[in-house]
């Protein structure tokens, strides 16, 4: 398809998230070691010469780890925030050689074909930015890391054909889970991660008549499961079959996931629908 995503791998250790075109593809973190994700990439058949630049949303080590290294060895530029570079040098980081490109809320980014639009989320970060990538018509959001929905960015992730969404945490889990006190309020608190039902009323707040597929991530492995993720999506759907889940694992990440127009999609349910 011209026009799709797919996680590299997604959780705690480490995150990373490719989207591309027939003209352009730009990889969204690199929690991992530049080496890790390298040897990654060929199972989704992508080389690091195919990647063209890197947009990275926050300082945090699981979203940021490798992405000095990659973008100097890959020799391709780097968009983030001010607050998200100024945290990253505070804490060491070796911005040498590195082609930084500062971006901000609102201000659109043309990767090739692709349109990248930041949008600033709730999150214990510096300057935390989620993604809205939009290919002609086709919307893709990326929204993970966020702490609380908030009115922001319920509007910026309005009529997206496709999601790669944080159901981080189930809150009863978390609770009784062994997480020392400090890090569960952190977690659970506004400025941490979506847990299942906060992920599922954003889903009841978004227009739902263009949304194709979900890409389910940064999925804690002490404090969720995909069951108690599962329980948590029948009520926001409402019976609704033609909405497509996956799940991004930590360590195989998931498949590549097309962002389909209106035509492709109109012409895919003909297809799906002609008796046999």
């Amino acid at each position: 398809m011209e026009f799709s995503f797919a996680s590299v791998g997604s959780g705690s250790k480490g995150n990373a998230t490719l989207v591309r075109t027939a003209s352009a593809t730009l990889l969204i973190d690199c929690g991992f070691s530049a080496t890790e994700l390298l040897k990654r990439l060929p199972r989704l058949d992508v080389s690091g010469s195919d990647i063209d630049c890197v947009f990275l949303t926050h300082e945090h080590s699981d979203h940021s780890n490798g992405v000095m290294s990659l973008c100097r060895q890959l020799n391709i530029p780097l968009y983030t925030s001010w607050g998200t570079a100024t945290a990253l040098k505070e804490r060491g980081a070796n911005f040498a050689s590195v082609d930084v490109r500062y971006i901000n809320c609102g201000a659109h980014i043309k990767v090739g074909e692709m349109s990248v639009l930041p949008v600033l989320v709730p999150h214990d970060a510096r300057e935390p930015l989620q993604f809205v990538i939009q290919n002609n018509e086709q919307r893709f959001g990326v929204l993970t890391d966020v702490g609380s929905v908030s009115p922001h960015v319920t509007q910026h992730f309005q009529d997206v054909d496709a999601l790669l969404l944080e159901f981080n945490h189930d809150v009863d889990m978390l609770r009784f889970g062994p997480y020392p006190a400090s890090l569960k309020a952190r977690v659970g608190g506004d400025w941490g991660h979506l847990s299942n039902a906060q992920a599922s009323m954003f889903l009841e707040q978004i227009n739902l008549e263009r949304l194709q597929r979900i890409l389910i991530a940064h999925i804690s492995e002490k404090n969720n499961n995909i069951e108690a993720v599962e329980a948590a999506l029948p009520a926001v759907f409402h019976g609704q079959q033609s909405v497509e889940f996956a799940y991004a694992s930590q360590n195989k990440g998931s498949e590549w996931m097309p962002v389909l127009s209106a035509n492709e999609r109109n012409a895919q349910e003909m297809q799906y629908s002609v008796p046999a």
